[in-house]
């Protein structure tokens, strides 16, 4: 089974995402919807399950958010599909944008995230300098020089995972903007998340993740 629709949807502030609709067969009341930004489509639509994935507008966590709430209504408005079981799905980054928007949106039913980055710490004196790049980062940008930008990441095993990713996305980016950055540290969801109850919420959490082990993750 391959079946897909290419499909499109606007946001409250007037911009169209687009992506790709993975109806599922079965036209009984156990279907159910995801709108995924990662994930294996096909095999949730074998299980019944039909399967939303879109592309998300840049690194805003916030706005990435409430489209989240786009994509849900989006969803509630196809017939094919119980608007009483969306559930909200994320991997990574957008793991802590689900929360955060399942944590606001009630009529999600469940929300389930798989290593959803949840910590974001940076000591003191590391944040003013990466912020103090951040700024002068902004400042050559108004004079119409392109942004700056790092490598996505520094270990030589994730780099080799990351280029060999290029193979099969050849315009695949392995740089992050400075700005990135900016838009992360600004958004702060923890106290928002204190919401997400009674909503289901299911975790998913390597044993070894450094970036934001599973004992963080519990407090």
């Amino acid at each position: 089974m391959n079946q897909r629709e290419e499909i499109e949807f606007k946001t409250l502030d007037g911009l169209t995402l687009r992506g790709t609709l993975y109806p599922s067969p079965r036209r009984h009341h156990d279907t159910r919807s995801k709108p995924f930004r990662h994930g294996i489509c096909q095999f949730f639509q074998e299980a019944g399950i039909n399967v939303l994935i879109y592309d998300p507008r840049t690194i805003d966590p916030a706005q990435q958010m409430r489209n989240y709430h786009d994509a849900l209504t989006f969803l509630k408005a196809d017939a094919r599909i119980d608007h009483k079981r969306i559930a909200l799905w994320g991997f990574s980054f957008s793991g802590a944008v689900a929360l955060a928007a399942g944590a606001l949106d009630k009529l999600a039913a469940l929300v389930l995230t798989i290593c959803p980055l949840t910590i974001w710490e940076l000591s003191p004196s590391r944040m003013r300098s990466v912020m103090a790049k951040v700024m002068l980062d902004r400042e050559s940008q108004l004079k119409g020089n392109r942004p700056f930008s790092i490598p996505m990441v520094a270990g030589h095993d994730e780099l080799r995972l990351i280029n060999e990713s290029k193979e099969i996305i050849p315009d695949f980016e392995v740089t992050t903007t400075f700005q990135t950055y900016y838009n992360i540290m600004a958004w702060s969801p923890f106290e928002t998340l204190r919401h997400l109850g009674p909503t289901p919420v299911l975790l998913v959490t390597p044993e070894d993740d450094r970036i934001s082990p599973s004992q963080k993750q519990r407090s």
